[in-house]
Formats: C-alpha cells, structure tokens, sequence
C-alpha cells in the first residue's frame, strides 16, 4: 500500500481515485486512509465495488503510521545483505 500511495503522497495536491471491493475499503478505512465514496456501487463477481478518492490529507493518516516501519524494515533488509 505504501508504495501504492507513495507518488500521490509526494505531490502537493495528489488525489486517488479507485474502485474498490466494500470489504477491501472497510479495511483500508480501519488503516487510516480517509476515502469518499464517488457514487453507488455496482455488484461485480459478487461483490458490492465502489467508486473511491482520497487526497493526500487523506491519505496522510496511513503514510504517516506506517512511513517509519517501512523505513525499519529497508534499514533491516540492508544489514542482513552486508552480514
């Protein structure tokens, strides 16, 4: 998700817009990333999906949280290949 968040999050004004599975987005929603809803759903395979964008303040939350374990892990990945 960070790398998928990370060129919007970078731009002064970036947006998402997606569609997305309700249940997918009722967890991308527990994680911090604040979406509006576009319009109905529609049922595809199933499933409710639904139009979706965030701006960067909505998705700031989300980075924010999870920026500095990303940051741990890369610095853990480096030490284990100069080992």
């Amino acid at each position: 998700m960070m790398y998928a968040i990370y060129p919007i999050y970078q731009e002064r004004e970036g947006y998402m817009i997606a569609e997305v599975d309700s249940k997918l987005l009722r967890i991308i929603n527990l994680l911090g990333m604040d979406t509006v809803r576009l319009g109905s759903g529609i049922n595809y395979l199933g499933s409710e999906t639904i139009p979706v964008y965030a701006d960067k303040e909505g998705l700031s939350k989300f980075y924010q949280s999870y920026i500095a374990e990303l940051i741990i892990d890369r610095l853990y990945q480096i030490q284990i290949k100069a080992a």
